[in-house]
């Protein structure tokens, strides 16, 4: 028998060399795609071009059963999970993470809004690494939100839950680090109606209220500080969508819709002139929107079709009327089904494919099934 002669890896087919740097820029992250290009001379050369990783959000649903969908892909995986999660509220998704509150309400015919009598849980949950991190119990209302600042394996993690107390006319903000065993409780004189939205930016929680207000509580301080909402009032016409932490400029944005004009609003809240102007162009992005989370990304190559366009859980439409009105927005996401928006949330997906592995290959056999 011939030995069979030993071939270099410089020598790789082109295609072979573009897809595995194909499959880097989806499961790796910048540094890795550098370092793949300078193996040899070859590779650098066949490579196709740099990219910065843009994946765009996931869908996470956890009605009677959990699914994960990878929207850009158009796949589907059916995902074991804590039974906790299946019968929990969505509270907030950032960095891959949920925040889940688990209560026990006792309505009162005498108040406005039901209080737990027992104290709720709240925990978080990764629902590609199937982990789950305990926060200490709290009591709180059915109208309390809550939210995060990062993911909560980081040191710098905050979790807030804002209690607004109508009978006092007073505001509550309580703050809890992963790890701690307490909540810290503050309060602040005020009263701003309801409660719509809150979302973490840059050290600063926002907290948007029915009344036209928004409240900023620095975290750095724990001070408090009003500044007037845009002039939109949420109404059976405008319907509010939230805040929105945009990334790519710092900035904080807030989203109606007009269900009159059938058009979008969105504006921008300026921090110097401590006002709101109106955006009248999302600059090629997409904004992915539900009560529970948000995000807003570069539409880019492949997703370039998504450039400034809207999409609710799995509704899409443009920010925008184009100028030719029979273009009609591409329903990207149409092919998900899921029937309940409070048990669905955009997610972050994880930068590297290892973040992923022990979940994905738990749930591979049923992915080949359930796959739409």
């Amino acid at each position: 028998m011939k030995r069979s002669a030993t071939k270099s890896w410089s020598n790789l087919p082109p295609d072979i060399v573009n897809l595995i740097a194909e499959n880097l820029y989806y499961y790796a992250d910048y540094a890795d795609q550098v370092r793949f290009r300078t193996i040899c001379k070859s590779w650098q050369s066949t490579c196709v071009p740099l990219k910065e990783i843009n994946l765009q959000p996931w869908l996470f649903s956890c009605h009677s059963r959990s699914h994960l969908f990878d929207t850009t892909r158009k796949l589907k995986y059916t995902i074991k999970t804590d039974p906790r999660v299946l019968d929990s509220k969505i509270e907030a998704s950032k960095d891959g993470w949920v925040l889940f509150s688990k209560a026990n309400i006792n309505p009162s015919p005498f108040l406005f809004i039901s209080y737990n009598s027992s104290p709720s849980s709240l925990f978080f949950y990764n629902p590609f690494t199937a982990s789950i991190i305990e926060l200490p119990p709290l009591h709180m209302f059915s109208s309390d939100k809550a939210t995060f600042s990062t993911a909560p394996t980081s040191s710098f993690c905050t979790v807030f839950v804002l209690s607004v107390y109508y009978s006092t006319r007073r505001i509550c903000i309580s703050t809890c680090k992963p790890g701690e065993r307490t909540w810290t409780r503050h309060f602040f004189d005020g009263f701003y109606g309801d409660l719509h939205g809150l979302t973490y930016l840059r050290g600063v929680l926002y907290c948007s209220f029915c009344n036209n207000v928004l409240g900023a509580f620095r975290v750095s301080t724990n001070s408090w500080k009003i500044y007037p909402h845009n002039r939109i009032r949420p109404t059976s016409v405008y319907l509010y969508y939230g805040l929105i932490e945009s990334e790519h400029e710092g900035s904080l944005l807030s989203v109606y819709y007009d269900s009159h004009r059938l058009q979008w609003l969105v504006f921008r809240f300026d921090l110097l002139k401590e006002n709101w102007v109106e955006v009248n162009s999302l600059d090629d992005r997409t904004l992915f929107l539900n009560p529970s989370s948000t995000a807003m990304k570069l539409a880019v190559d492949d997703a370039s079709e998504l450039a400034n366009t809207i999409h609710v859980e799995c509704s899409s439409s443009f920010y925008k009327k184009p100028e030719d009105e029979r273009l009609q927005c591409p329903q990207s996401f149409d092919w998900i089904l899921e029937e309940n928006p409070e048990t669905i949330v955009w997610i972050q997906p994880p930068l590297k494919r290892g973040d992923t592995s022990i979940q994905i290959s738990n749930c591979r056999d049923e992915l080949l099934n359930d796959c739409e």
